[in-house]
């Protein structure tokens, strides 16, 4: 290998690294702002209160469906 296109490889292999290293730079400085915005407290009792409240009761027997072993 000449010496021209070991300081083009070292060169390309430089200039890719540090674009990579720059999108995620930028990647992880974008992803911590975003997180700081969003701190939402969660409270897992009122979320199950709130779910249990929206479930409404059975309608009752339906027409011609269920269980047709047992007749009433």
């Amino acid at each position: 290998m000449n010496a021209t296109l070991y300081a083009a490889t070292l060169g390309t292999a430089l200039v890719v690294g540090l674009a990579a290293l720059a999108g995620l730079t930028i990647y992880l400085l974008d992803r911590a702002t975003s997180r700081r915005s969003a701190v939402v407290a969660r409270d897992p009792y009122a979320q199950a209160s709130a779910l249990a409240a929206q479930r409404r009761p059975p309608a009752g027997r339906s027409a011609g469906g269920g269980e047709p072993w047992r007749r009433r």
